[in-house]
């Protein structure tokens, strides 16, 4: 019994040592990196936003005989903070407007998107894209692309100190079959997340 105790004592004591020897190592491991290279990937992190629009409604596609379906939309954007005034970053997306069955619409979008902050709580917003736009109508298929500059803006609520949520209105100033050739407002909620 006793070898069995010197030996645990031993082992015990091994690894004590073992753990102060990785400590010391540790500590001269992180002062032999240089500091500015750590704080500036940190920077860039911390400024760093993901987040998007998520958006989901029933269509009736006919006023006389009811055709009901479903919209459905998911556009991520990742964004970076230059400073307290000015964020900027790409916008893409998905939305579907249909019934799954006879009608179906399709749209994918993809381009850059900016937002000014003039004062605390409120946004002005700049967003341009290239959307492919396809649709199956009763086995009618047609396709096409389209180019979409909105502006717009609204209010800012901080979650946390890199985390927020945007709602507000923007109008997309480009006429196109897309948009029935008129400037249509729409309303638009957003969640942005720092990583």
């Amino acid at each position: 019994m006793k070898p069995f105790l010197i030996i645990a004592f031993l082992s015990l004591s091994l690894i004590s040592f073992g753990q102060e020897e990785r400590k010391e190592d540790w500590d001269n491991e992180k002062v032999s990196n240089p500091e500015p290279v750590l704080n500036s990937t940190n920077e860039f992190r911390r400024n760093v936003r993901i987040g998007g629009e998520f958006g989901l409604s029933s269509v009736n596609f006919n006023a006389r005989t009811p055709l009901y379906g479903m919209f459905f939309a998911l556009k991520p954007q990742i964004t970076y903070v230059f400073n307290d005034f000015f964020e900027a970053g790409i916008s893409t997306g998905y939305s579907y407007m249909g019934t799954f069955g006879t009608v179906n619409y399709h749209w994918f979008e993809f381009g850059p998107i900016a937002r000014f902050y003039p004062t605390e709580g409120l946004f002005i917003q700049g967003e341009w894209n290239i959307t492919r736009a396809s649709s199956n109508i009763r086995d009618v298929k047609n396709s096409d692309t389209y180019d979409n500059f909105f502006v717009g803006g609204g209010m800012r609520n901080a979650i946390s100190e890199t985390s927020y949520i945007l709602y507000g209105i923007k109008f997309n100033l480009k006429k196109n079959e897309y948009t029935f050739d008129q400037i249509i407002p729409s309303a638009f909620f957003t969640f942005h997340f720092g990583l």
